[in-house]
């Protein structure tokens, strides 16, 4: 897996921008963010995965200050209520492009780092930030209509594999009160960067 020294995330987006949200499932939210919500497993369960995205974000790492690179930014939280522990392997989380097919992140960001493989223990949460770039001629959310995500949870006894599509939607921007250029802040967009991880701020490291 590709690593980087330190990543400053940057809102790739100006008026009349896009987002993406689940095409179904879409009962949840994180950060006010549309999320699909899935029980797990389905027929008896023990806990629930939420998955969202947020968006194209650009990627800068610090090695490279000239150079920025756009993803798609996907969270993605997994609850186990059950008395087994579960994983959760980063690499089995994908993006399957439209013509291009399936595409593992590139950076992945754990909470209470781990590496690529993630337990998530018996009354515990795990919450997974994960990156992928763009492929060629894609690089625009003008030209990204849809995508979907392919992702499994691992319980003792069973694998659970879903495929959550996600559609891109117009939005226009909302302007907070007490931020630009002399207060020391930025204007926040009424969309997926109202996300704290997005204010380039010290811990993107990796």
């Amino acid at each position: 897996m590709k690593k980087f020294l330190m990543m400053t995330l940057f809102a790739a987006g100006c008026a009349g921008d896009y987002i993406y949200q689940p095409a179904e499932h879409a009962t949840a939210q994180i950060l006010g963010r549309s999320a699909a919500h899935y029980d797990i497993p389905a027929q008896t369960p023990q806990g629930d995965v939420r998955i969202a995205s947020f968006g194209i974000a650009k990627v800068q790492r610090q090695e490279a200050l000239d150079q920025k690179q756009r993803m798609v930014h996907l969270r993605m939280i997994v609850a186990n209520n059950g008395p087994d522990r579960w994983t959760v392997d980063a690499r089995e989380v994908r993006v399957d492009f439209p013509g291009v097919g399936q595409q593992p992140p590139t950076i992945v960001r754990v909470s209470e780092a781990q590496g690529t493989v993630v337990d998530v223990p018996p009354g515990g949460q795990k919450q997974l930030d994960l990156f992928y770039p763009l492929p060629a001629g894609m690089e625009k959310a003008s030209k990204l209509p849809q995508f979907d995500a392919v992702w499994a949870v691992h319980l003792p006894q069973q694998t659970v594999t879903e495929r959550t599509p996600f559609d891109r939607l117009q939005v226009y921007p909302t302007y907070a009160y007490g931020y630009g250029p002399g207060w020391g802040g930025w204007y926040g967009w009424g969309g997926p960067w109202h996300d704290p991880w997005y204010i380039g701020a010290p811990g993107w490291w990796y």
